[in-house]
């Protein structure tokens, strides 16, 4: 009776601590790569397990994509990490606050047309001085709010690098002129090069 108590305990433990992985905090990420100058934000509605993840200049000059320019991938296959913007630490104040994701850090949907006049997009906020806005021209979900996988800021000696992976997941189509803007107390301080991403189904990839 014992034993068979302390196995269904073993088993228990087992399942909690497995449950408490489906959720990665910022602490646990540094923790794990032992690199405290990185930070990953992970989308807790996307996963890249399955899909191959390449460069952008990998995935241009793709035969069938619509401009040689267009990041061309195979839906739910294939994504591709773009590196974002540059953010110049030294005239930032308190620049530690901006490195966290506090408890009002999320990924969302947003109309972006009263602040960038042309485009909807995807809105990441990390803390409640750093977020980044990502306007797509003609944004019809072409990309999904689940494409942007993750995030990562990397601290240099007076500036963050940072990065994004998007996966080949929407409705599919181009999604264009894809512009990341890296925002500290509401001013936009600095912005990358627009890339855009067409998905296709498989099928209309075959060659």
């Amino acid at each position: 009776m014992k034993k068979t108590f302390l196995c269904f305990f073993v088993l228990f433990i087992m399942l909690f601590q497995s449950c408490g992985d489906i959720s990665t905090s910022a602490e646990e990420e540094t923790d794990d790569t032992n690199d405290t100058n990185k930070l990953v934000f992970r989308n807790e509605n996307s996963s890249p397990e399955g899909y191959q993840i390449f460069t952008v200049e990998e995935k241009r000059n793709h035969p069938l994509a619509g401009e040689p320019d267009f990041v061309y991938l195979i839906m739910e296959k294939e994504g591709v990490i773009v590196e974002g913007p540059t953010i110049d630490l030294s005239s930032v104040d308190d620049p530690d606050e901006i490195f966290k994701i506090d408890e009002n850090g999320r990924i969302e949907y947003i109309n972006l047309y009263e602040e960038y006049g042309y485009a909807d997009g995807i809105r990441a906020v990390f803390n409640d001085r750093l977020r980044f806005d990502i306007p797509i021209d003609d944004y019809e979900f072409e990309i999904a709010l689940e494409s942007l996988s993750s995030i990562t800021l990397t601290k240099n000696e007076s500036s963050l690098s940072t990065s994004f992976v998007f996966l080949a997941t929407g409705d599919g189509g181009v999604a264009h002129d894809i512009t990341i803007n890296a925002l500290i107390d509401e001013n936009i301080v600095s912005t990358a090069d627009p890339v855009t991403i067409e998905v296709r189904a498989e099928e209309d990839s075959a060659e």
